[in-house]
């Protein structure tokens, strides 16, 4: 946004303006109204599950009882927003998707009144919609679990509204306002720490006095860093045996996507499109200078991503493209001519290719959730201890939440879940259960499911020879597996039988406390399969340590 785009704002809001944002609230439950009959999904079960635990003050003040749910991050809101719909709702999930769906609205209604402080009403609106329709908003529509990056962009938005209000008016209670929506957002999600910083890259009053309004929002930043090293202790960092442009290196590598996760836009037509706002806008070397830090703060976030952002993690990004789309078609709005038709250009230009690509992923979703809901329902409503769900689309820790659930409800003990067949080779004779796509109900002993689990156990080597050495310390986990490193290695975490692919010999940085159980999974190259015995690393002070050695060879054999 430049001081020249500003010019053809309004100075406040009218009706119209009052039309627009109502419009905007409501849209996301029209165009995402599907995602109200969904199941939890998720990390939904483990929210609850840590929301219906623990007190509030317990949540916000008690390190040990905040790290039951995260030991990474200080997101309190999410539990914060759990209670309230908990309160409202109960256990029934439809209002907690509506709400969801609300909120998201609240989101672009609030992009909106923060853009019409410098564009007219046309491409305020225009940048309102490209997030409403975009692919990661219609990914996020569906995900109860990833409501507090919707509430935290929220909040953060009400904070940066309150600001230039209050560096407008020279008010300081708007100031303050600014600090404590500020406050909110940051323990939403750590990425809306950068809140002060683009407060001050805003074209509004002087430098000066932006930097007076902006004391609450740096005051609030100074609060939550100082929480969250109470609550959490733990700030990340580059991996180890990671090199110093690693993160630099992923970040330029998820840039290349960038266009079609946002937008629905092959690379070179993004490219197209960001050169055309710039022509359009024509901004100043200061101006340009604002943009450019702007967009390093929204970035460097990514710089911690493996690999191809989800939808919650471009939230921002996607709001501050459609802000810069809208400031630069407002510029050739206001310009008339030829700079209004590229101006026009430049928002047909993304808002049709992002509404596509958002109504193909909202879509595209629907077999999994439909899935996801019937295996949930099956579990917490008709399983019986014995029965074993097998593959299911949820991961392990949300079967566990929806088991706690279930034992709290008094509806007695829950089947089980397994990821990996070769569990199921010397279990006896399970009753098996599986999703049914035809039927789209769970059915036991699903033909699929029997043939995959069949195939399996017939390659299971029961005497291959099986090596492991594993420690953990400083919070990192270190293997040698062995002895034939050929073919392809796996660690079957718990029970459960999770798999994660592995190298014969490594290492990963995570968090481990108490007992934690898990098998060693190998497939040769000739397809045979073997399986160790369930190896328990014990933490102590943060230490463990876990073998499993081969047979020796007997005879030359």
């Amino acid at each position: 946004m430049t001081e020249g785009a500003a010019r053809s704002g309004s100075g406040g809001l009218d009706r119209r303006d009052a039309a627009v944002s109502a419009v905007l609230i409501g849209l996301p439950v029209a165009l995402y109204a599907k995602a109200a009959a969904q199941f939890w999904t998720g990390d939904d079960t483990q929210i609850l599950k840590h929301a219906l635990s623990h007190s509030i003050a317990g949540i916000l003040t008690v390190p040990a009882e905040w790290r039951a749910l995260s030991w990474l991050y200080f997101t309190p809101l999410v539990d914060l927003s759990a209670k309230v719909d908990l309160a409202f709702f109960g256990l029934e999930p439809h209002g907690w998707y509506l709400r969801h769906l609300v909120v998201i609205g609240v989101a672009a209604s609030l992009l909106y009144v923060f853009l019409r402080g410098w564009v007219g009403r046309v491409a305020a609106a225009a940048a309102a919609l490209v997030f409403l329709s975009g692919p990661p908003v219609a990914e996020v529509a569906r995900q109860l679990w990833a409501r507090h990056y919707v509430e935290g962009l929220a909040f953060a938005l009400a904070a940066l509204v309150f600001f230039r209000r209050g560096v407008v008016r020279g008010a300081r209670m708007e100031a303050l306002a600014a600090g404590a929506f500020g406050l909110a957002a940051m323990l939403g999600k750590e990425v809306y720490a950068a809140v002060p910083l683009v407060a001050l890259a805003l074209p509004c009053g002087t430098l000066r006095r932006r930097l007076r309004a902006a004391v609450p929002l740096f005051a609030a930043l100074a609060a939550y860093l100082a929480w969250r090293q109470g609550m959490v202790g733990y700030w990340g960092g580059i991996g180890k045996g990671e090199s110093l442009f690693e993160p630099a290196r992923r970040t330029v590598a998820v840039l290349g996507g960038f266009p079609a996760s946002l937008a629905g836009l092959p690379a070179a037509a993004g490219l197209v499109v960001l050169v055309l706002a710039l022509v359009v806008l024509r901004p100043s070397l200061a101006e340009g200078a604002a943009i450019v830090f702007v967009a390093a703060l929204v970035l460097a976030p990514l710089a911690l991503l493996r690999d191809a952002p989800a939808g919650r993690y471009v939230l921002v990004p996607l709001a501050a493209v459609a802000a810069l789309a809208a400031a630069a078609a407002d510029a050739g709005l206001s310009a008339g001519g030829f700079r209004r038709a590229l101006g026009v250009l430049l928002l047909a230009g993304i808002l049709v290719p992002a509404s596509v690509k958002g109504r193909a992923v909202f879509a595209a979703a629907a077999p999994v959730v439909a899935r996801s809901r019937a295996e949930a329902l099956f579990f917490e409503r008709q399983s019986a201890r014995g029965d074993v769900l097998y593959r299911p689309a949820e991961p392990a820790w949300y079967f566990e939440g929806l088991a706690w659930l279930r034992t709290r409800s008094h509806a007695g003990e829950a089947g089980s879940v397994a990821y990996d067949a070769i569990v199921l080779c010397d279990a006896g004779a399970p009753r098996v259960f599986a999703y049914e796509a035809s039927s789209g109900d769970v059915v036991r002993s699903a033909p699929a499911a029997a043939a995959e689990i069949a195939s399996t156990c017939a390659r299971l080597d029961r005497t291959m020879p099986l090596s492991a050495e594993l420690s953990y310390r400083d919070s990192t986990l270190s293997w040698r597996l062995g002895p034939d490193e050929r073919g392809t290695w796996a660690f079957l975490s718990g029970e459960t039988a999770a798999p994660f692919p592995v190298a014969p010999e490594g290492s990963l940085y995570i968090r481990f406390t108490g007992d934690v159980n898990l098998r060693v999974r190998h497939e040769t190259p000739d397809g045979r399969l073997g399986l160790s015995p369930l190896l328990t690393l014990r933490v102590r002070d943060g230490m463990a340590a876990a073998s499993l050695a081969a047979p020796a060879k007997v005879d030359g054999r």
